[in-house]
């Protein structure tokens, strides 16, 4: 028999035990006597395939039944899942082979597809089924268990006792990280001492991405580390990982904390804090800071914040967030290198842009109707950026490049820098007066406890049409004759009307969900989370905008806020207007923050759409600078505009600017409150600075003047640069 590598015990694996120097063979045969004497005892003899791919211990001469993959059990149900399986041994075409094939994103049946994120399905799934036999003792065959069996304490040491079981030949790592190590250690703090097969299932999901094959110093996102992890690393991230769930769901329960209300939003003082207290104790649970079993250790360098320049015009294109590695002096310099070059390019850009709004937004009438060319204008600009760069390859050449059909789905991991960064902005939220609301769904009250339990923070725009008729004008055939939205991106408002859903940031994984059992975490309005990715599986996930919301959001709301735009630059230049200069410069700048929240929350783009957000934000107040005197002298008027983005603050250090803006469900709450929050300096005197720069700018001075033009001359020099670097 080939034998995997024996387990000792849970915590000293045959590869740690002290081993005697050189010796006499009489003088080792006791040793090794004691040794076999152990594994008889104690071990896990795992038995291998031979060569004819049988599995050895089992009758294999008997007939196996067909079994119709259509037949398979509820997703992740015990035994259901592993009958077919053992009920067809040999070959590759055995029923969850076929269904992972045939996995695509929106199945019916998208639960199973954590299975399918497992690689080398066929000996994953094998190994998995017969080690969940084991922990449950179950070693008679799956047809006599009891159906939803679990593992508990006994089951494992019983199972374990029996020291053999038909595995998988090279068996040994997992046996040792899971089912000798981990899954001990965690079912006594596992919901009522029991590991289901979900569970279970999850915990091999983190093992088998640990253990996997790594480049030494490479780490991808189907890496956990930075440097590959030993049988007792391995251990080690699954049974902290899994304690730190256990334990988080533990304290925040499933029920979000109720806010006692005498009016709609308010309550006592003591009340308040408690909520806030708990939804910030919620956040860090969801998010821990790393590392901590999957989540890798953060991006802590932020030193490089206090060098970026106050009054730089190429310093507004800057986000600043934490480095990874020391923040020595030769690294920042780099950084700073970098970002200047970053900043120039995209100056350069927004000046051109600006151009491009004389163009389409000169009638306010027929404003709305540019969205397009303006959203076509900004991808090629952001594409132009790449220089014709050989080095920039694979999907990053997609830059620029907009989502066109169903099937450009997008979603980031919520692990790197956008962990410390989602916990940030989330952390500010809970600082906000409506902290409450921050897991409400659309729908009110009767989905605030799913929101709280699965972590999810969704943003959403309310339609100025019926979602019957978004649904007829967008095309999209999915609605049933009783008016079913499954699978729309749309649901109708408590009080009529109609929400299109944007962002869906989902904290608890869906690995992290299926062991604690919360069968509700994985489709949000139609969206499901990703699981036919283990790396993707085990991380909280970031769900961007459908393609059905894009088509919406494009038809109903951008055009409209682009509009407003437009209306508002008229009133900002209107000298016989009544109203104070700085009230509609603030209302220019809270209707291109409303724009740019669209922008932000739909990710238009199928790479680069935080980037291409941010371009058009800064165009649009270059843009806002036009002046008579510049109409015969277009230097003049581009050196004139670059002053705008001096109005602007630096974005604020430790932020993602897309990241704020999807931590607010509504981009009327972002206007009042994220947005100002983003910006360096206090929400006030933001404001306050920014009416008062832009209005001075209305009327350039020639020290204005002297600045556009040593801008306009730094700004070439740094192109001339840039363009001399080989590709």
């Amino acid at each position: 028999l080939k034998l995997a590598r024996p387990v000792l015990s849970a915590h000293r694996p045959l590869s740690a035990m002290p081993m005697p120097g050189r010796r006499s063979l009489a003088s080792v045969l006791p040793l090794v006597l004691a040794l076999v004497l152990l594994l008889a005892l104690n071990g896990v003899l795992a038995q291998g395939w031979d060569e004819d791919g049988q599995a050895l211990g089992i009758d294999v001469d008997a007939a196996a039944p067909e079994v119709d993959a259509g037949a398979l059990g509820p997703a992740l149900a015990w035994p259901e899942v592993c009958q077919p399986l053992f009920d067809r041994r040999e070959g590759s075409d055995y029923p969850w082979a076929q269904r992972c094939k045939s996995y695509s994103f929106g199945g019916q049946d998208h639960q199973d597809a954590l299975l399918c994120g497992l690689a080398e399905g066929r000996w994953n799934h094998a190994l998995l089924c017969e080690l969940f036999r084991v922990a449950t003792d179950c070693l008679e065959g799956p047809r006599v268990c009891a159906p939803g069996g679990t593992a508990i304490a006994e089951t494992l040491r019983a199972g374990l006792r029996r020291g053999k079981a038909p595995l998988p030949k090279d068996a040994g790592d997992m046996v040792e990280v899971l089912l000798v190590g981990a899954a001990p250690a965690l079912v006594e703090s596992a919901p009522d001492g029991k590991i289901s097969f979900a569970t279970f299932a999850s915990m091999y999901a983190v093992a088998e991405l640990c253990l996997r094959a790594q480049p030494k110093f490479m780490q991808r996102i189907y890496h956990l580390r930075p440097e590959a992890l030993n049988r007792e690393g391995c251990r080690d991230v699954v049974v902290e990982h899994f304690e730190h769930v256990f334990e988080s769901l533990a304290g925040a329960g499933t029920v979000p904390p109720k806010l006692p209300r005498t009016a709609p939003r308010t309550g006592s003082a003591a009340a308040e804090q408690r909520i806030s207290s708990a939804v910030r104790k919620h956040i860090i649970g969801l998010l821990p800071q790393g590392p901590l079993g999957v989540a890798d250790a953060e991006p802590a360098g932020t030193g490089h914040y206090l060098h970026l320049p106050k009054d730089e015009v190429w310093t507004r294109f800057v986000v600043r967030a934490p480095r990874v590695g020391a923040d020595d002096e030769p690294g920042i310099a780099r950084w700073l290198g970098l970002q200047k070059a970053w900043g120039w390019q995209n100056a350069w850009a927004a000046l051109r842009l600006a151009g491009k709004l004389d163009e389409l937004l000169a009638d306010e009438h027929t404003a709305a109707e540019h969205l397009d060319a303006w959203l076509e204008a900004l991808g090629a600009e952001r594409q132009g950026m790449l220089d014709g760069r050989e080095v920039v390859d694979g999907e990053q050449r997609q830059v620029g490049y907009r989502r066109w059909r169903v099937t450009h789905r997008t979603l980031t991991p919520i692990s790197g820098q956008y962990r410390p960064m989602w916990r940030a902005a989330l952390l500010r939220r809970a600082a906000e007066p409506d902290v409450a609301a921050l897991f409400e769904l659309p729908g009110g009250e009767a989905n605030a406890s799913r929101g709280w339990r699965c972590g999810a923070v969704l943003t959403w725009a309310e339609l100025p049409v019926s979602c019957s008729e978004a649904l007829a004008e967008s095309g999209t055939d999915v609605a049933t004759e009783r008016g079913d939205l499954d699978g729309t991106s749309l649901a109708r408002a408590p009080g009529g009307g109609c929400h299109v859903i944007l962002n869906r940031a989902v904290l608890r994984s869906p690995a992290d969900a299926a062991a604690l059992g919360l069968g509700d975490c994985d489709v949000w309005f139609g969206a499901p989370t990703v699981m036919h990715n283990a790396s993707y599986a085990v991380r909280p996930q970031w769900l961007h905008a459908e393609f059905n919301a894009l088509e919406v959001l494009q038809r109903y709301l951008l055009p409209k806020a682009l509009h407003n735009i437009s209306a508002a630059a008229r009133a900002v230049h209107d000298a016989n207007s009544s109203e104070p200069l700085a009230s509609r410069l603030l209302h220019f700048a809270e209707s291109v923050a409303e724009f740019t929240y669209y922008m932000f929350n739909g990710a238009l783009y199928t790479r680069g759409s935080a980037a291409i957000t941010i371009l058009s934000h800064h165009a649009m107040f270059l843009w806002l600078l036009r002046h008579e005197d510049d109409a015969s002298d277009r230097a003049a008027a581009a050196r004139h505009r670059l002053q705008a983005l001096r109005c602007l603050p630096n974005w604020r250090p430790h932020t993602m600017p897309d990241i704020e803006a999807s931590t607010c469900h509504t981009a009327g709450a972002y206007v009042r409150g994220a947005y100002w929050a983003s910006f360096e300096v206090p929400p006030e005197a933001a404001r306050a600075s920014l009416a008062e720069c832009l209005g001075r700018q209305l009327q350039p001075s020639e020290e204005a003047a002297d600045r556009g033009r040593s801008d306009a001359q730094r700004m070439r020099e740094a192109l001339r640069e840039l363009r001399a670097v080989p590709a």
